[in-house]
């Protein structure tokens, strides 16, 4: 083995461990709710023309606040700005509450910090590219 590729073993070893480390990793979800809350309720009130008081986590979207499906797809690209993150149309269609968008948009933020942590490396070969 020569000292490159002793090196690649190496270092690709830490950054393994430290993924397993980090993937064990979850946010506090009630924590993570209380900062993505506010951040789609003040999406939805604006976009939408909500009371923003109205928009509480058993407020349901299609009884309680009137929205239709065609309106929930429409705060697609607000959310996604907002987060950074990609929400499924599928996800807003069946959402029946706002605290399900919440909860949807909390598991998508996780899912994309846990592929954030793990995409650094990947081995092409015997030899390891970062990006």
């Amino acid at each position: 083995m020569t000292v490159i590729e002793l090196g690649v073993v190496f270092t690709l070893a830490g950054a393994a461990i430290g993924a397993v480390l980090m993937v064990g990793f979850r946010p506090d979800v009630e924590r993570a709710d209380g900062l993505v809350e506010p951040r789609l309720r003040r999406v939805m009130a604006k976009q939408l023309g909500l009371d923003p008081d109205r928009l509480t986590l058993g407020a349901s979207l299609r009884g309680d606040l009137g929205l239709r499906g065609a309106d929930l797809v429409t705060l697609a690209p607000a959310f996604e700005d907002e987060l950074s993150i990609i929400m499924p149309e599928r996800l807003l269609r069946r959402a029946d509450t706002f605290g399900d968008l919440v909860r949807a948009a909390v598991a998508l933020i996780v899912e994309r910090d846990d592929e954030e942590r793990t995409a650094p490396f990947r081995l092409v070969g015997r030899e390891a590219q970062s990006f």
